[in-house]
């Protein structure tokens, strides 16, 4: 589409601006084409249309989902790009697509339904995964309707397009009929009301004002640093992150040490991320970041080593004391490895301890 300037006003400027009436000075407003109403409503509804949809006259939001689509579509190697941890804990009726939660009382995921529980993410139960965040797998859903995806109030695991009455989870988007963008939301979750932060960086109390009653918390342990590369031995494995407490109510441990590596020796066992219980939502590996692998460059090959396991990480609401005093434990990050000439493990960065209310 071009620019359409006014019918009236100067009319050798093709590129002059509206401007306003004012009678009382003898100032003609300016006349707009017909072509500039038409213009940019086709223009938008082809847009609209090129990405699969169709126009809405009562959603005034389609334009911007268009553009998602399209961007998404543009780029298909992002559908490996999806976040997820790897688990075998599911619960017997989970299947493929299914919303789950930690439940840390059974250590496994379970359906999630809006109004008793917090989502972590989609169950992969063939490949033994959950998703967290990102593009799933193309075909991994089919027979979508593009739009925004919920978290359904009725029914275990089940994501709906019509948007709930009561706890709003979102879970994302459907950008095609068999393409998926996990974007979870749980704004839902926060107490009313809430507009207060406190975040833990090293051990320390948490005071409960007065008039509180929920605070949400969310616990991250230490990350575990990376082995180094170029030697094996005690002193070259990266040391495991520290865990982190809000008093008896929530904890998470640090993720594990990366190993050494030296000529194909050491290396050979993948660090476990921390886990936490307590809490509504757990998420392994979730917390505080893994320090990273050292490097080695021998006189044959690269030596790479293996990187930290990331923090723990737990979410979730508490009933409080006014006035209570709770302890708040923060787990360090661990230290990388030492390495040869340069091949040290990176450091895990340190847990933290968040409170709202």
């Amino acid at each position: 589409m071009k620019y359409l300037p006014p019918l009236n006003g100067d009319e050798n400027n093709p590129n002059r601006g509206f401007i306003n009436a004012a009678p009382v000075s003898g100032v003609e407003g300016s006349i707009p084409p017909a072509e500039g109403f038409e213009h940019p409503q086709r223009e938008i509804v082809s847009t609209i249309e090129a990405a699969g949809l169709t126009p809405d006259g009562e959603d005034l939001s389609q334009l911007a989902l268009a553009i998602s689509i399209m961007i998404a579509n543009a780029a298909p190697t992002l559908s490996s790009e999806a976040i997820y941890s790897n688990t075998f804990n599911f619960e017997g009726s989970v299947a493929d697509g299914d919303v789950v939660y930690f439940h840390g009382a059974n250590a496994q995921y379970e359906k999630a339904v809006a109004n008793l529980h917090l989502p972590a993410g989609i169950a992969d139960i063939t490949n033994g995964r959950v998703y967290f965040a990102g593009l799933l797998p193309d075909d991994f859903y089919t027979g979508l309707t593009p739009g925004v995806y919920w978290l359904s109030e009725d029914t275990a695991g089940a994501l709906v397009n019509t948007e709930p009455t009561q706890k709003k989870f979102e879970m994302g988007k459907a950008l095609a009929a068999n393409r998926f963008l996990i974007d979870i939301d749980l704004s839902a979750a926060k107490p009313s009301g809430i507009s207060n932060r406190q975040i833990f960086t090293a051990n320390g109390n948490f005071v409960v004002p007065a008039g509180v009653e929920t605070v949400r918390v969310s616990v991250s342990g230490g990350g575990g640093g990376g082995g180094g590369a170029g030697i094996v031995g005690p002193d070259h494995e990266g040391q495991p992150g520290g865990s982190s407490s809000f008093g008896a109510y929530m904890s998470a441990t640090g993720g594990e040490g990366g190993s050494a590596v030296n000529q194909g020796i050491g290396g050979l066992s993948a660090p476990l991320h921390g886990i936490g219980a307590g809490g509504d939502i757990i998420l392994p590996g979730g917390g505080a970041a893994a320090g990273g692998p050292g490097h080695y460059a021998g006189s044959n090959s690269l030596h790479t080593a293996l990187s930290g396991g990331a923090g723990g990480l737990v979410e979730g609401d508490v009933t409080v004391a006014p006035g209570a005093s709770i302890s708040v434990l923060v787990g360090g990050g661990g230290q990388g490895g030492l390495g040869y000439n340069g091949g040290s493990g990176g450091d895990g960065s340190n847990g933290y301890v968040i409170v709202e209310w």
